[in-house]
């Protein structure tokens, strides 16, 4: 480069500043903006100065000092919003004397639920079946057994026994403590074999024994204990 070329370069450098603040008039503009694609060295020196120039940009012209930064427009509302999920997401916080008469009332609560159950299960009658060994009476051969449950207020009976009778009936029964019988069905037997269920209204609990008679003759067969 000859001495002319350095003489422009430093003449066209010292021009760098206003150009970049927007101050160069548009000759000097355009002298420059020709000049750049040509000199490696005005085009280094132009973007060392353009941080500069825009950091200048923050300056209050009225007191030249540098203006920082101002929060985003939405920072208010975004900090707001993001307080009010916060609270609405957190525990309340009982005090201690609060948070022990509240644990004291729910085991109270517990408690009387566990003692109502205990006094409506056993009128429910909601208990598994049971099952009883039949004893065969008045010198009848059969054996068997019964199961017996209860849903709500009727009782259930299933026979299961051998050595019946063919074609004669036989009735089904529960028996109350004071012998009274509640009748539960008949069965007609067509196989010396007998798989029956029946059903009576009777809680289990009010029966004392359960068993079944021979109609014709009224004569019991079996009878198994409760």
């Amino acid at each position: 480069m000859d001495r002319m070329s350095e003489r422009d370069c430093a003449q066209l450098r010292s021009g760098l500043g206003p150009y970049l603040l927007g101050r160069a008039s548009p000759a000097e503009a355009a002298e420059l903006e020709a000049h750049l694609p040509h000199c490696p060295g005005c085009a280094a020196e132009l973007e060392e100065l353009r941080p500069v120039v825009t950091l200048l940009g923050t300056v209050d012209p009225d007191v030249g000092e540098l203006v920082p930064p101002g929060p985003p427009p939405r920072l208010r509302d975004d900090v707001l919003t993001a307080l009010r999920a916060e609270r609405a997401a957190a525990p309340v916080a009982l005090p201690r004397q609060r948070r022990t008469r509240l644990l004291v009332g729910v085991g109270a609560a517990a408690a009387c639920l566990v003692a109502a159950l205990a006094l409506v299960l056993p009128q429910m009658g909601g208990g598994g079946p049971e099952r009883v060994q039949l004893t065969a009476v008045g010198g009848a051969s059969v054996s068997g057994s019964a199961q017996v449950a209860q849903h709500d207020g009727t009782t259930t009976i299933t026979v299961a026994a051998r050595g019946m009778t063919l074609h004669r009936t036989y009735g089904f029964w529960l028996q109350r403590p004071d012998g009274t019988r509640v009748p539960a069905g008949t069965w007609t037997a067509y196989d010396t074999d007998c798989h029956v269920t029946l059903q009576v209204r009777m809680r289990v609990r009010d029966a004392s024994a359960v068993g079944f008679t021979t109609l014709d003759d009224h004569r019991d067969v079996a009878v198994g204990a409760l």
